[in-house]
């Protein structure tokens, strides 16, 4: 009986803490940066600008779209969270891309596989920009991720207004739109 007992303890300790894992997203274990690293970007500062490739060989540069709202979103295809998040993500920009909305998904690529990222776009259909991080320069150094997703909505004036770790649901995603439309 009070083996039973135990295990029941174990296996709901064991439960809670994927449901926190979960909640809090798929952090990358990585020690913090340096003091005399620049600090990550702050809310009510402007977006630190970058160039990436897209996955179909484009580049595309943050300050080329100023005058339009921006979300940045940081993924992977192995994680969970970015996996429960998407839907509310395509759905938001199909809903509003007319409004001049431009989402930027930013792949890990430097944590994960081409044939992965291209499996993933196909299969939630995303519509908007994916962009590849092969090196991390712009995920690590930048914008300094500590776990994913990460999402920065960005108005029209290229300032940073809201940043967010771990999954958003579409109920999120609409409120914090609203300050940057």
């Amino acid at each position: 009986m009070v083996k039973q007992q135990s295990a029941k303890g174990y296996l709901m300790g064991l439960m809670l803490l994927l449901f926190a894992a979960l909640l809090v997203g798929c952090g990358r274990g990585e020690p913090s940066a340096a003091a005399a690293d620049p600090p990550a970007p702050i809310v009510g500062r402007l977006a630190p600008d970058f160039t990436l490739k897209t996955l179909d060989g484009q580049e595309i540069t943050l300050s080329e779209l100023r005058g339009q709202p921006v979300l940045i979103n940081f993924w992977a295809s192995w994680c969970g969270p970015c996996r429960l998040e998407m839907p509310h993500l395509v759905a938001t920009y199909e809903k509003h891309k007319d409004q001049g909305f431009v989402i930027l998904g930013i792949d890990m690529t430097f944590s994960d596989s081409m044939s992965d990222v291209e499996a993933f776009v196909k299969e939630f259909g995303v519509p908007f920009p994916i962009l590849l991080d092969e090196t991390g320069e712009v995920t690590n150094e930048l914008y300094k991720v500590q776990g994913i997703p990460t999402s920065y909505f960005i108005n029209r004036e290229g300032i940073i207004t809201y940043k967010h770790v771990g999954a958003m649901t579409g109920e999120l995603i609409t409120k914090r739109l609203e300050d940057i439309l």
